[in-house]
């Protein structure tokens, strides 16, 4: 077991990690190959930035530091079409909720929309507001928020295209402090949680809250499909999870040795799934805060996508022009 020591004053306390997990913490088993069970060579000429499952899993889409946008269908992994408009790279992606539309944004300021179907160009918004660094569309449809790299979080009239409102992130000021890199809708529609370096995951609804207990920068957040949790990850080397309606925290899983990039839920709430610096994807049991299983990855994780049926998980690793594909089925057995 663990063991935590911290110092309030003159009370010294000793707290092991069972207590914010919830459960003992044995090694967790490594996926026996250690290889995903595909590679997709993508064929860009940069980086791939971002990538995203359509909410039909019939597409997948990557973004590139070469400027364009690759769709391919899942059912084959073939290569459907190149989208090219992008004056500079891509770094986020988000389908609209019927999977119809696809929308990207990048260094450009712009935001673009696509018409999955066709390849067609529908829209392109010019933000003015730094770099584009992460995209979600409501499920509802209605909406769509970016992160910027001038420490503003928008929403857009996703059918108009106009500004609905803005929000500036807390944080220090200079370049790219400030910058909203996690981004997530609640099911409902009704919030967006969101983080940049300051170590609070900020909710933006009804009303304003925030979520206390990171050390780090948030890199990372997600609602769960049921919408009880949300769960974020940090350059403090932690994945946190929260109580939505009561804003306290649930458990704080320890294990990454190096900043969370990346936090999703199963489609069933009962798992997450991390990815991090340190090399590895984790999946973690909700309930208990137990680590279940580690995916060994050759490079920092960037990002990560996980298919509507939660059959497949996605892997961005830094520096690298392929998806890594996991069959979290196989990786279970």
């Amino acid at each position: 077991m663990t063991r935590y020591f911290l110092f309030a004053g003159n009370v010294f306390l000793l707290l092991a990690s069972s207590f914010w997990t919830g459960a003992q913490q044995p090694a967790p088993p490594v996926h026996p190959s250690a290889k995903p069970d595909a590679t997709l060579a993508t064929g860009h000429k940069g980086d791939i930035l971002a990538v995203a499952f359509s909410p039909d899993g019939r597409w997948l889409a990557t973004g590139s530091g070469d400027k364009t946008i690759k769709l391919w269908e899942v059912a084959t992994w073939r290569e459907v079409r190149t989208l090219s408009g992008h004056k500079d790279e891509v770094r986020a992606l988000a389908f609209s909720p019927d999977g119809r539309v696809l929308v990207s944004g990048g260094w450009d300021q712009k935001i673009k929309f696509w018409d999955v179907a066709t390849g067609n160009e529908l829209r392109s918004i010019a933000c003015r507001c730094g770099w584009i660094e992460a995209l979600a569309y409501s499920p509802n449809g209605r909406l769509l928020a970016s992160g910027s790299g001038d420490g503003t979080m928008r929403l857009w009239d996703a059918r108009t295209g106009k500004n609905d409102r803005t929000m500036d992130a807390p944080g220090p000021i200079g370049a790219q402090a400030r910058t909203v890199r996690a981004l997530a809708f609640s099911p409902d529609s009704h919030w967006v949680a969101f983080g940049n370096s300051d170590p609070k995951v900020q909710l933006w609804g009804p009303q304003m809250r925030s979520l206390l207990g990171h050390e780090g920068a948030i890199l990372a957040v997600a609602f769960s499909p049921d919408r009880l949790l949300v769960a974020s990850g940090s350059g403090d080397s932690t994945a946190m999870l929260f109580d939505f309606d009561k804003g306290t925290t649930l458990k704080i899983l320890f294990g990454h040795a190096k900043p969370v990039t990346a936090v999703l839920f199963t489609p069933d709430s009962k798992q997450l799934i991390t990815g991090s610096r340190d090399l590895t994807v984790r999946l973690w049991d909700v309930s208990s805060g137990s680590e279940l299983l580690q995916l060994p990855q050759h490079a920092p994780v960037t990002d990560l996508a996980l298919s509507p049926d939660g059959r497949w998980l996605a892997v961005l690793c830094f520096a690298d022009r392929s998806v890594y594909l996991w069959s979290l089925a196989a990786a279970r057995k």
